[in-house]
């Protein structure tokens, strides 16, 4: 505010001033979460985490190759009567040309509208999650068009039934580290139900699927499952949990302490 406030900044924290960063608080706030005791703080200005929720929701992956998606995952909540989540996997084991994916994606399709508008037909709200919405979204439009679907699939994306929990995440807490379904999920203390889970893995698993291997296809549909069954709990922990996170204002202020306090 004055001249004399910035007599009291931190000469080695200013001289990044020049620096090529995009934006200096939000990286002097990612260290401070890095070093804290808590595993995540709710951002500047959040004083309640909030989750969008939904009578019937609907938890979303998929698995591709490098020649398209063979795997549309969906795990089933009614929250209503707190039912138990029911998993569906749209699968293909054949040889992934065009053709057969647009298939695929189009069977999916088709039970998640019908399960939309049967939840409107009951009243009830009905929402769709994802984890970064780059992977499921790029693909559900790639395909909508060649399925013919395109505007359904766009108007759906495009409103409050479609929900990306990564941004959610983002724009209300801070770890300091990776924000991938992986690190954020073990904040709800959710544990995949196979062992070695990563992207890496799985490519190895669906060569030997497409090979005839019932232990492999036994595995990506537990993998798959695993990951939905994590968004749903991060989801849980976001709305149930979050936000007894500390503000990432403590650490400031025990920053500032610090480094005012005199010397012993």
């Amino acid at each position: 505010v004055t001249l004399g406030d910035a007599r009291g900044l931190s000469a080695r924290t200013a001289a990044y001033c020049d620096a090529p960063m995009r934006d200096l608080p939000e990286q002097i706030d990612q260290a401070r979460a890095a070093l804290g005791d808590a595993p995540a703080y709710r951002r500047r200005g959040v004083a309640r985490v909030v989750v969008p929720r939904g009578d019937v929701e609907v938890d979303v992956d998929l698995e591709s190759s490098e020649d398209g998606v063979y795997l549309w995952g969906a795990l089933v909540t009614l929250r209503t009567g707190r039912v138990p989540g029911e998993y569906h996997a749209f699968v293909s084991w054949d040889p992934m040309v065009a053709e057969a994916e647009t298939g695929l994606f189009t069977r999916f399709w088709s039970w998640l509208d019908r399960l939309a508008r049967d939840a409107a037909g009951e009243g009830l709200t009905f929402r769709a999650y994802c984890f970064n919405a780059g992977a499921e979204g790029a693909h559900m439009r790639r395909l909508a068009a060649a399925a013919g679907v395109a505007g359904q699939v766009a108007a759906f994306t495009g409103s409050p039934q479609w929900v990306d929990l990564l941004p959610a995440f983002d724009a209300q807490l801070i770890t300091g580290s990776g924000s991938g379904l992986k690190n954020l999920a073990a904040l709800a203390g959710y544990a995949w139900p196979v062992g070695d889970p990563g992207g890496e893995r799985a490519l190895a698993r669906y060569d030997e699927a497409t090979a005839g291997d019932a232990a492999a296809r036994t595995w990506l549909l537990a993998y798959n499952r695993g990951d939905t069954e994590a968004t749903l709990a991060l989801r849980e922990w976001l709305d149930l949990a979050a936000s007894g996170c500390p503000p990432i204002e403590d650490l400031e202020r025990r920053d500032a302490a610090t480094r005012y306090s005199p010397l012993p």
